[in-house]
């Protein structure tokens, strides 16, 4: 069924968005607080993509990147 695949793929990209933020040469040291956060955070943007879209995902995202910015320098 169409649900099942919808939350399986929000699933599995929310790990994967999580996961990139700790990789490569930029990436944060692993802890398990800061990837759930930001698996769940993944999941949340995920079923935006699904109900509004990916314009309203990128200004959410981008919306946060720029609250974190001011609070955290």
């Amino acid at each position: 069924p169409r649900a099942l695949g919808v939350a399986v793929a929000i699933g599995i990209s929310a790990l994967v968005f999580s996961w990139f933020h700790h990789v490569g040469r930029g990436g944060e040291p692993f802890q398990w607080p800061v990837f759930l956060f930001r698996a769940v955070a993944g999941a949340l943007l995920g079923l935006i993509f699904v109900v509004r879209g990916f314009a309203v995902v990128v200004y959410c995202h981008a919306s946060y990147d720029v609250y974190y910015f001011l609070t955290h320098g």
